[in-house]
């Protein structure tokens, strides 16, 4: 399943039916789970690199916003102090 990983990751080329179906074994029966095998093995890469979990990082810190709203269940009770209904990353 590694090398179906690598030519994901690599992007430079287009894969075919044939290629995918060269990984199908018992525990792989298709596409679907050939290339979500090659999904969780990238993940996994991209976990354990500490220079693309920094990139990632960084990235969100730039430009991202987390946001909030009141159910309409919830409006009528009790409220919170100090509660934001938009925040920032880079403020943290």
């Amino acid at each position: 399943m590694e090398p179906l990983a690598q030519t994901i990751f690599d992007q430079t080329k287009n894969i075919s039916e044939e290629e995918i179906a060269a990984f199908f074994t018992e525990q792989v029966k298709d596409k679907t789970e050939a290339l979500q095998g090659a999904r969780d093995i990238i993940a996994e890469w991209v976990a354990e690199s500490e220079q693309a979990r920094t990139l990632i990082r960084s990235m969100f810190q730039e430009s991202s916003t987390i946001s909030a709203r009141v159910l309409s269940t919830k409006k009528n009770q009790k409220k919170r102090k100090n509660t934001a209904t938009t925040l920032s990353l880079k403020s943290l």
